[in-house]
């Protein structure tokens, strides 16, 4: 059975008889191409007869993404003014991300690999690319998921969870998942109080049937988790907080939640049912539902 190792290993053996070397060689070659089904990268990268030397299999690697002059120019632009932003020079950025600066100076004019352009992303942890781009990444601490992956997440949705007050009321909050740049990975943003809007990061692990979104308003953290987007357009998972139970009383909750997709209107408010709205009952059973069909779970309360 003949393969690259034993043919190399042969021929240094034979060395000191050229002739004898290369019609072995010659022999192994053509014996390794038939096995091959007359593969020509082989016949291509096969040892030269006269020098003995041994070369390996070429190794073949998938083509680089296209990426267009504007895409270059552009991303070479973003790695600027990420470097203005950090208020260093490009020798530091260099010295930092552990690329030559020769190699920086030469990024921020458009001329890089992918390879080059993914190790820069890692040292910074940011992505660079454009948003409607298939190269687009979100952040490793997110999960490092492709933007074309979940871009069927992005829209308006209607959150809808009990009132931490009371659980005979639903509140209804309007919501949006989209893409951010700025900080590269797909985001959920709303209005859902005194018309200030809020925002949290999503996460996606690899192999995940759950997202995670994480807000962080001036120290005080919320954990949503939902699971990903089924056939009937809608996530279901839980919210776990501080609520205000009463007055100036805060305390940790949890809520089942439900993300409601589809085409919902841009003017949608935030609003609060009582059990007497005509949507209440269809949307009591959807909360319902999370614990029902074990989307989450609660252990260790008494129910």
């Amino acid at each position: 059975m003949f393969s690259a190792a034993s043919v190399c290993a042969d021929a240094h053996q034979s060395g000191n008889h050229r002739g004898g070397a290369a019609k072995y060689l010659d022999v192994a070659g053509a014996a390794l191409a038939k096995r091959s089904e007359g593969s020509a990268a082989y016949a291509q990268h096969r040892a030269p007869a006269q020098s003995g030397a041994c070369y390996n299999h070429p190794v073949m690697r998938p083509p680089e993404r296209h990426m267009d002059e504007a895409d270059r120019k552009r991303i070479g632009q973003a790695v600027k003014e990420h470097i203005a932003r950090e208020g260093m020079s490009r020798e530091e950025f260099a010295f930092r991300t552990k690329i030559p600066k020769a190699t920086i100076d030469k990024l921020v004019i458009g001329i890089f690999s992918e390879k080059t352009l993914a190790r820069l992303e890692r040292a910074v942890g940011r992505a660079f690319q454009r948003a409607g781009s298939s190269l687009a990444r979100a952040a490793d601490s997110l999960g490092g998921y492709l933007h074309a992956d979940y871009r069927h997440l992005e829209g308006r949705y209607l959150m809808v969870r009990p009132a931490f007050d009371g659980e005979q009321t639903i509140c209804l909050f309007p919501m949006e998942i989209k893409w951010d740049d700025s900080s590269p990975g797909l985001c959920l943003t709303g209005k859902p109080e005194e018309g200030i809007e809020k925002s949290g990061q999503i996460s996606i692990p690899k192999n995940s049937q759950y997202l995670f979104v994480n807000s962080n308003e001036l120290g005080w953290q919320s954990v949503l988790i939902m699971s990903l987007v089924n056939d009937d357009e809608i996530m279901r998972g839980g919210l776990f907080t501080l609520g205000n139970v009463g007055g100036n009383n805060y305390v940790p909750v949890f809520a089942p939640v439900i993300l409601q997709g589809g085409q919902r209107s841009a003017n949608e408010r935030p609003a609060l049912l009582a059990p007497s709205d005509a949507r209440y009952a269809s949307l009591a059973g959807l909360l319902a539902s999370v614990c029902k069909d074990k989307f989450v779970r609660v252990i260790g309360c008494a129910q």
